[in-house]
């Protein structure tokens, strides 16, 4: 009976609306309810949710459209994609799976049963620990990330891949190197599946999101869950105007570990509470050991100085925001001296950030659903939470209404000075039909190419890799092309670097003595060298026909587990 009036009592705790408590003093929310308009418009962001959490109470909001065309505004239960926030409900479903169990973060892979991964390196494949894919450091590549903005077929799923790790290159050191990389997470994703004996999305649920009350999150399986009701719609701004996104690509199976979770601010705010209260729910269970949680938030990966981890340091900037360190699933930093724990998360249009600050009990979350350009939706979502934070931390905002929509200028020039110098593009090649075919590798999707028509007389070569499309630019060499990605627009925009600088891929082809072209190579960089074989396919006859067998055999011991249920 009390445990019956406990359950009772805690839904009625996850199902009420938060109430928006004391977390602004005086005209504090005004200021950035205004803040957060300005940035809005000037950065053409459509939609924002906005969570923050101070001890006890949580302030949430919606701003802006979800869908402009119906006139939709964002509310504080409207859905978004969060991306690689994700990692993080990976990281604690899967602490919560080895709680009472002999496994640790430091845990070889090699140790769990039933997981069986090679990896392209020995000692990789011999000593690499839970600890070591949480922590991006195991020196192999993230060109898995093409595969699953192509699109895997439907055979291809976690189980598949786990079996193909060994064919992922290596392209820094292990453990001595940060590599980000999605495929890691996808791993980690299976293993909580051989430990809870069910699939990836029904644990996360099960045991993640309503033990802490995120009755609204969910995991985003396919294209169609972006288009519903209650979820933002994504934007995108090609030519300076905001255009509905392309909805077929939110289907990321199966790499829903790393990134494929919606949810909206009042959920986020749960979610932010459960961190800071080290792991525990609102009803007090602890679903996260102390000691597991907080070694997710120490330095267990030292950052290389750089890219998208150069820190905002005095005297360039006004104030000091620096990035060390990546624990499990998060970053470890400072802001203006007080210790924050952070994450981003981006999957094409959607953008989010989650700021923790254990030590004062504050966190700040946002996401947007636009306007899907490289730099303007992550600096808009940085100046917001500066800004509330700042509030939050009894600091004076270093941004205002005019530098937030200027930043990170007038501290750092934000703009392109790069002589690209490019290649005359009058070359010639009367050869095209010789490259025309189906190639495919043990890695990613299967590659297509074929040959089409720009007017009467112009003929060239078009790339396909599912969603992955491109032209393949002419060089000198008549067996060199330069892969040109164009569609998604989504994903091809993140490739251009400057008005005239577009990213191109090397692709060069090889042929047999007789001239016959066999295979190719396409360098996705200077160490990933993906090589491609005609008439090869990622998914043979022999894995689909595997495939049903095992689908028949777990149905046929479902039913046998029914029927003897049943007598």
């Amino acid at each position: 009976m009390l445990d019956l009036m406990k359950r009772w009592t805690f839904i009625v705790i996850v199902m009420n609306p938060f109430i928006n408590g004391d977390v602004f003093k005086g005209h504090e929310e005004e200021n950035v309810i205004s803040f957060v308009e300005n940035v809005m418009e000037c950065r053409k962001v459509p939609g924002l949710a906005l969570s923050v959490v101070k001890g006890n109470e949580t302030w949430t909001r919606g701003f802006g459209f979800a869908d402009i065309k119906s006139g939709r505004k964002v509310a504080h239960d409207t859905l978004f994609v969060i991306g690689s926030l994700g990692k993080a409900f990976t990281m604690t479903l899967l602490g919560n799976l080895i709680q009472n169990t002999s496994y640790t973060w430091d845990t070889k892979i090699s140790d769990i049963d039933g997981l069986n991964l090679d990896f392209i390196d020995d000692e990789i494949t011999r000593e690499a620990t839970l600890s070591d894919l949480l922590a991006h450091r195991t020196g192999l590549s993230s060109v898995n990330d093409y595969g699953f903005i192509a699109g895997y077929p439907a055979e291809a799923d976690r189980e598949f891949l786990s079996k193909r790790t060994k064919y992922i290159p290596k392209t820094l050191e292990f453990r001595n190197s940060f590599q980000y990389n999605n495929m890691m997470y996808m791993l980690l994703g299976h293993v909580t599946e051989l430990l809870g004996r069910d699939s990836w999305d029904n644990l996360v649920t099960s045991r993640v999101f309503e033990p802490i009350g995120m009755l609204s999150s969910k995991v985003l399986l396919t294209s169609a869950d972006v288009q519903q009701g209650n979820v933002a719609k994504p934007y995108i701004l090609p030519e300076d105007q905001l255009e509905d996104g392309n909805y077929d690509i939110y289907r990321i199976v199966p790499l829903e570990p790393a990134g494929g979770i919606l949810s909206n601010a009042d959920d986020m705010a749960r979610w932010i509470r459960f961190n800071l209260r080290n792991g525990s729910t609102e009803d007090g269970q602890q679903l996260l050991p102390d000691d597991l949680l907080q070694e997710a938030f120490k330095d267990q990966n030292m950052l290389p100085f750089g890219g998208a981890f150069v820190s905002q340091t005095t005297p360039r900037y006004p104030i000091n925001d620096i990035t060390k360190a990546y624990g499990y699933a998060w970053f470890t930093s400072t802001y203006r001296g007080f210790r924050r724990i952070w994450h981003s998360g981006g999957l094409f249009s959607y953008v989010s950030l989650l700021w923790l600050y254990p030590d004062e009990q504050l966190g700040v979350f946002a996401n947007i659903n636009g306007p899907g350009t490289v730099r303007d939706p992550g600096y808009a979502l940085k100046a917001v939470l500066s800004y509330v934070s700042d509030i939050l931390l009894s600091q004076t905002p270093w941004l205002n209404i005019e530098t937030a929509c200027s930043y990170p200028s007038p501290w750092v020039n934000s703009s392109f000075s790069i002589d690209t110098n490019p290649e005359p593009d009058n070359f010639t090649n009367d050869r095209l039909d010789d490259f025309v075919g189906k190639y495919g590798n043990e890695l990613l999707p299967d590659i297509t190419i074929s040959v089409k028509e720009r007017g009467s007389e112009n003929e060239y070569l078009w790339l396909e890799m599912n969603r992955i499309k491109g032209e393949l630019l002419l060089t000198a060499d008549v067996n060199v092309f330069k892969f040109k990605m164009e569609d998604p627009w989504e994903y091809a925009i993140e490739r251009v670097l400057a008005e005239n600088l577009i990213i191109t891929y090397p692709i060069e082809f090889t042929r047999s003595e007789d001239g016959v072209v066999e295979s190719f190579n396409l360098t996705f960089s200077q160490k990933e060298i993906m090589k491609y074989r005609k008439n090869v396919m990622l998914v043979t006859e022999a894995d689909i026909s595997m495939s049903k067998r095992v689908q028949c055999s777990v149905v046929l011991l479902v039913s046998l587990h029914l029927i003897i249920h049943l007598l």
